[in-house]
Parts: C-alpha cells; structure tokens; sequence
C-alpha cells in the first residue's frame, strides 16, 4: 500500500512538471524574418559591346551580406530595350533575414558613327587657317580621337597625315591647320572616331593667302605688299619723309604753304598730325612727281595705264573698288557694304586736300563708293 502511494506521487509530480514546462502557441516566440533593403536603379543605356561592369551592377544592402548577379559582371549584352539585370541578396544573418531578389531594366544601344558639324575657317594666311569640330552625338560609344583633317583634294579622310588630334569626347574643340601653301585650295572637314568606325563633318573649301613679302623705305617704315594680277603693290599708306636719294621731302604745315609751294612736300590728313598713325602722309605733284623717287627702292609710282590694268583685273572700275577696300566700317563710313577686300589690298581711305581759292590735291586712296577714282593722283599705294 505504501509503495503505490510513493507511484502515485512520483507520477502527479511528473505530470506537474510536464505542465509547467510547456507554454501556449500565443507565448511561443516568433519565428518572422525580416526582409533586407535593396538599393538599386535602372542604370543608364550602354552601347551594344560594352561589358556589364560595377556601373551597371551597384546594388546595395542595408545590411551584410553577398550579392549575386545575373548576368555576371564581364558579359555582353544584345542590343535591345528593357532587358532584364537580376540580383540575388544572401544576408550574413539568414536566422533573421530572408533572402531577396531585384530585378532592374537597361537598355543596350546599337553603336553608330559620331555625328559633327565642322566649323567655319578663320584666321586665313598664307601658311595657315582655323577650324574645329562639334561632336552633337558619339553614336552610342565614346569618341576617342577628333580633329580636322585636310587636303588638296575633296573628302580628305584620317587615313591622311595632314590632320590634328584635339582629344576625345563629345562637344565643341578647335584646331590650327599648319604647314600651308601660299594662294592654294584646299579641302576641310572635322572628324571623330568611336568603336564603330570615323564620321566626318561638312566639308568646308578655303584658299589661303599669298606670302607676306615687306619692303622698307629710306626712313625704315616697313610695308606688306601684296600681289594681284600679276602687279605687286605696296597694301600700307606710304609714310616716308625722304627722297630715295636721302634728301628731305619739306613739310607743310598751313594752308598756305600747301597751297604757294612749288616743290615737293607732304602734310598729314587735314593738317593733322593724329591722322599719320593710321593714313601715313600726303604729298603734292611736285614730290610725287620728283625724279629723285618717292616710292621705297626698286618700286615706283604707277601709271595710269597700270591703275587701269589693276582696275580692270578686278572686274571694271566700277566695281574694282570694293575688291580693294577695307571691309567694315572702322576707317570707312557706314554702311560700306560693297566692300570685299578679295583682293587683299586692305585699302584705306586717304581722303584729299581742297581749298577755297580753287587749288585742289585729289590726293585719294583711289577707291570711293564702290569705284576706282582719282587714278592720276596717287598718294599712299604704290608697285
């Protein structure tokens, strides 16, 4: 009877403690995982034959763990719109994070040639030119090389030696064309290169000047000239105050000493001293016409049939003018607007002397209003 009591204890104690050791669904801990947080954008579009790299694939997590992408940094995609870039996110704690997908959108372009424009010529001289390039689109890949390229032929290409390199990249970029031939043609285009091959701007022709040759006067002013139909003419308002033989031209600095003299003399523009930094000096018939010479050594005053001869290279002398003006309207008043300079003479206007008793020294540049003028009075522009 004893011994089935001490049964009976030990199981009612057994199951006491079965009881206290157990719990309720509701008290149970919960076994929810926590999603992580995944940072990752639609990349930019990359040009078809560009490699996935960590441009593209730049996920990021809000906590530790390991990404896998799919495809793998390094490979290829086919061109195409809205492909597929997946993730795949294990997190250093799994016990308490699940693991995540993502997936992102990039499109791949088909590469095409740059497309550009070429820029205007400028700064034109005998040996040289400017131009440049603006790169509107590197087709899909970067541009790594631009410049111009050139030749005496049309469409020149890169397979020519006579080019620039202005860097790479898209934009705007300028360039010096050297190594020039006086008064020669030439043909000019801008260009770069991508992956995909060289696109080339409009090509633009330009013909450079003549060689500057000077030649200086007994006083040692030093003058450009420049050569037109075959007759080399001084292009700078003469300036000398000498004869070639050395002796002194006088001045004359009055009215009445313009007027009275019976030799040789010059004076500024209106009596005006200023006016010698730009139109140089005046002179009478009498030091024009000396035989001592008033033109620089080994030139001379032209004739009238050598005026013509220039007038009439330069299509008639009613329009020779404007191919020998000066353009714009710093020396020439407005509105000027025949005036070309084709012919590079630059001329100035060098105005005239006349006084109220009726003298008169029609001392002109020789062209006014289009037209060539006062040929028999040549003052400042001499062969």
């Amino acid at each position: 009877m004893k011994n089935k009591f001490w049964l009976i204890q030990l199981f009612l104690i057994g199951v006491f403690l079965s009881l206290t050791n157990s719990c309720s669904k509701d008290d149970a801990p919960s076994s929810t995982k926590k999603n992580p947080i995944i940072t990752w954008s639609n990349p930019a579009d990359i040009a078809f034959g560009t490699m996935l790299s960590v441009t593209q694939l730049n996920a990021t997590a809000n906590i530790p763990g390991t990404f896998v992408y799919t495809p793998t940094i390094g490979t290829i995609l086919n061109a195409g719109a809205n492909q597929n870039l997946k993730v795949d996110f294990t997190p250093t704690d799994v016990a308490n994070y699940n693991v995540i997908s993502i997936t992102v959108k990039i499109n791949v372009t088909t590469i095409v040639i740059p497309v550009l424009t070429t820029t205007v010529i400028s700064s034109i001289t005998a040996i040289s030119a400017s131009s440049g390039g603006n790169i509107v689109s590197d087709g899909g890949s970067p541009v790594t090389a631009r410049g111009i390229v050139w030749s005496t032929s049309p469409n020149p290409t890169i397979a020519f030696s006579t080019k620039t390199n202005n860097g790479s990249g898209i934009g705007s970029f300028t360039s010096s064309v050297t190594g020039l031939s006086a008064l020669t043609t030439y043909y000019l285009r801008a260009y770069a290169t991508n992956s995909k091959g060289t696109g080339y701007g409009n090509e633009i022709n330009f013909t450079t000047g003549q060689s500057i040759i000077t030649v200086t006067d007994i006083d040692g002013n030093v003058y450009p000239t420049v050569k037109i139909c075959n007759q080399t003419w001084i292009a700078k308002n003469l300036d000398v105050s000498r004869y070639q033989n050395g002796d002194v031209i006088p001045q004359a600095r009055t009215e009445f000493e313009w007027t009275q003299s019976t030799y040789g003399a010059w004076c500024y523009y209106a009596l005006n001293s200023d006016t010698g930094i730009i139109y140089g000096k005046m002179y009478n018939w009498h030091a024009v016409n000396d035989p001592r010479g008033l033109a620089p050594k080994g030139y001379h005053i032209p004739s009238y049939d050598e005026w013509l001869t220039l007038a009439n290279c330069l299509g008639g002398e009613t329009i020779a003018g404007d191919a020998l003006k000066e353009t714009g309207t710093r020396h020439w008043n407005a509105p000027n607007a025949g005036a070309t300079n084709s012919s590079g003479f630059t001329a100035l206007p060098g105005g005239n002397i006349s006084f109220s008793n009726g003298l008169s020294e029609n001392l002109a540049v020789g062209v006014n209003g289009g037209a060539l003028r006062h040929l028999e009075a040549i003052q400042l522009d001499l062969y």
